[in-house]
């Protein structure tokens, strides 16, 4: 089926961070959706401390896990993404796309 510019018949709009991520997969998503929410339009670098994750045992890989959902999801696009350095991991240069923009805003 070919569908025309305009033609949304069939289109399911998703409006909830819930209904588009697995959150027990990563469950700080939330928390760094509104991170990013927050400094938008600005791009923003941040570790997992930013999120909340420094004190958990999987801290590394609790971060990865999220940062994985949120870019498979089309939410949010980054530089680049830092791993195996003495400072720990961070993602560089983030920022929402549109569609985690729609996702993540603040309730009106």
């Amino acid at each position: 089926m070919n569908v025309g510019a305009g033609d949304y018949r069939g289109t399911v709009l998703v409006n909830r961070p819930r209904d588009c991520l697995n959150t027990e997969d990563a469950p700080h998503l939330e928390a760094l959706g509104r991170l990013l929410n927050a400094s938008w339009p600005t791009l923003i670098t941040f570790t997992p401390e930013a999120i909340g994750l420094a004190a958990l045992p999987n801290t590394k890989f609790d971060f990865l896990q999220s940062i994985q959902s949120l870019t498979d999801a089309g939410l949010m696009s980054y530089e680049a993404l830092v791993v195996g350095s003495e400072q720990g991991p961070r993602v560089v240069d983030a920022a929402l796309t549109a569609r985690g923009r729609l996702i993540f805003r603040s309730p009106a």
